[in-house]
């Protein structure tokens, strides 16, 4: 049987354990946030004679944690624990050129993007609808 003094005490420990878990992750994202840079994928900016090179990317972090809690049948053992798990990636956005006190943006297009997908299928598309059109004359003799 459990005292209420001992649920007292259980309940200020999974406090005290979800306060040390929140603190957790504050600090984790706070530190994060400082590193997600383009530095982290393609390193410093080059500077040659007059002209200044910045690259820019796109920096992604994935963050998973999780925590719990409980007992077994009939209030026999308890136990809790947690976990998380993260991941970065990042992709070429372009350049930042700065030449004279003059900037621009350059972009970095992939060599394969959605359009150029989006066209290959289409042109699969209309090549099988014209094929299966030719075949469909010549069997009704319309061709």
């Amino acid at each position: 049987m459990t005292t209420e003094i001992e649920r007292s005490a259980a309940a200020m420990e999974r406090e005290l354990r979800a306060r040390l878990s929140n603190d957790l992750v504050e600090r984790l994202l706070s530190q994060l946030a400082g590193t997600a840079k383009s530095e982290l994928i393609f390193g410093p900016r080059v500077e040659r004679a007059d002209v200044v090179v910045i690259p820019v990317a796109r920096v992604r972090y994935g963050l998973a944690f999780g925590r719990g809690g409980g007992s077994g049948p009939k209030g026999i053992g308890e136990g809790d624990g947690g976990g998380g798990a993260g991941g970065v990636t990042g992709d070429p956005v372009g350049f930042i050129e700065v030449r004279g006190g003059e900037s621009r943006f350059v972009p970095i297009r992939p060599a394969f993007g959605w359009r150029d997908a989006l066209i290959a299928v289409a042109a699969v598309g209309l090549t099988l609808t014209v094929a299966a059109s030719l075949r469909g004359d010549r069997r009704t003799g319309r061709g």
